[in-house]
């Protein structure tokens, strides 16, 4: 800072004056300007300091200053100037300084999923410097990730790790912004490492038992009805996700054993749409065939599970559910007034396996393989082949046209679906042998922001 004789400049930053001495009404003039960072290492606390860097210069005349402060930031937009004396940086500072800049400015969803992605990087970099990280170093991280830790017992997938590796170029460049503060960082780093050889995903199944198994535990164990429902129509009906989200209360066919699979409920950006045609069906075609709309087998224990549902609905909803509400709709949606996202649906998959899981390994019992949403649907198609139900039942009830099929005369011009899934369901009421019991109403725990709740009767439906 300048001396007290010398009097800022009205209107000029940086700029100071003060009278000259053999010349009382004449000024000499101050400029004070930016040199750059100093980044120390202090021992005492540990870490590293900051310090701003200055210089002064004096001219005649007004003019002068303001040309030379204009040569000054001229030449700083073209190099930064960057003063290192005994610097350190660590990796889990550095990336605590990007989170702590972009934390209010991300919706919830994105700082909760950057938050774990974060997790993971620190784990692992923790206090390597920053600009010491090649793309070698990044590609070994990619493997971590493929692999179980104790800290991060799942395993990332090949479309996450992707996920990651456009996460770390956002934080890479956000350090290139600032050079005095990060030194010489390149987001090319980031680019050039290859996230792993792409391997073919095989899907799994479950065994029937499993299946049973798994339905087991989400009776007895999850409060919230809509994780029960989740695997009832994924595997006992062979949904795929967009059909779970579009399934209407008025689809479901009580008297008949049915579902009528005739929509479907994607996610779009902020959104959703629903479009009345399900997936390879033609918009604009005038029958269900041309639609692929179908009926699907409603095994009894999975009307069982649907009626429960249907309870809970009423509970949270404050009202009996429409015939235009959707059967899947999660409890927290239903108490704030809003339609869940159907993307969703995956991330409440793996939580419920997650926490069977844990529940199973301390009972002393083996986890279940862990399986995507969709790996239910080749679960229930592969039990019933297996078990001799007719392809082309199953394809009917699944939505499925096979190839080699539409090469028969018989099946491609004569066959007709009549909607018949008598052998599904005779199949499937025999194998599913579980105890669902008729929950005491207590267990709903329902917000206080509820009211006029209605008095629930066991024999409701």
């Amino acid at each position: 800072m300048p001396s007290k004789d010398w009097v800022k400049c009205e209107g000029e930053k940086g700029i100071y004056k003060r009278k000259k001495k053999d010349e009382p009404n004449k000024y000499d003039y101050l400029l004070v300007y930016h040199l750059g960072y100093t980044e120390e290492f202090d021992e005492k606390t540990g870490k590293n300091r900051r310090k701003e860097n200055q210089s002064q210069k004096v001219f005649p005349s007004l003019k002068e200053a303001k040309a030379f402060q204009g040569s000054i930031q001229k030449e700083r937009g073209k190099v930064q100037r960057t003063v290192n004396v005994s610097r350190r940086l660590y990796f889990y500072e550095c990336y605590q300084e990007f989170f702590d800049a972009h934390t209010t400015v991300w919706t919830r969803q994105n700082a909760e999923r950057n938050s774990s992605y974060g997790k993971r990087l620190v784990a692992y970099f923790t206090n390597k410097d920053p600009r010491k990280i090649t793309s070698l170093d990044v590609m070994d991280f990619f493997e971590w990730c493929r692999q179980p830790h104790e800290k991060f017992p799942q395993p990332l997938g090949n479309k996450t790790i992707q996920k990651i590796q456009g996460y770390m170029s956002q934080i890479w460049r956000w350090w290139k912004l600032d050079s005095n503060r990060y030194g010489e960082i390149s987001p090319q780093v980031i680019r050039d490492a290859d996230h792993g050889k792409i391997k073919k995903f095989v899907a799994s199944t479950w065994k029937v038992e499993e299946m049973i198994e798994a339905l087991d535990y989400a009776l007895k164990n999850e409060t919230d009805y809509s994780r029960i429902c989740l695997l009832g129509l994924a595997g006992l009906a062979s949904l795929r996700r967009g059909e779970i989200a579009g399934l209407q209360w008025g689809d479901v066919l009580w008297d008949k054993s049915l579902l009528d699979v005739q929509r479907q409920r994607t996610q779009r950006n902020h959104g959703f749409e629903i479009f009345d045609w399900l997936k390879k069906g033609d918009p604009d075609g005038v029958t269900r065939a041309e639609r692929k709309q179908r009926y699907v087998a409603m095994p009894d224990k999975l009307a069982e599970i649907l009626r429960l549902v249907y309870r809970q609905q009423t509970y949270y909803l404050g009202r009996k559910p429409t015939a235009t509400d959707f059967v899947y709709h999660v409890k927290p949606a239903m108490v704030n007034g809003y339609l869940d996202n159907p993307r969703q649906i995956d991330s409440a998959f793996e939580q419920l396996q997650v926490r069977m899981n844990k529940v199973r390994m301390k009972q002393s019992k083996a986890p279940l393989p862990r399986l995507r949403l969709h790996d239910l649907r080749h679960s229930n198609i592969s039990a019933l082949l297996n078990d001799g139900i007719s392809i082309v039942l199953v394809a009917a009830n699944s939505g499925h046209v096979f190839p080699e099929l539409q090469r028969i005369t018989t099946t491609k011009v004569y066959w007709h679906d009549n909607d018949d899934r008598e052998a599904i369901l005779n199949y499937w009421n025999e194998k599913l042998v579980l105890e669902i019991k008729t929950p005491d109403q207590d267990i709903f725990k329902p917000p206080n922001t509820i009211t006029n709740r209605p008095n629930l009767r066991s024999d409701e439906m």
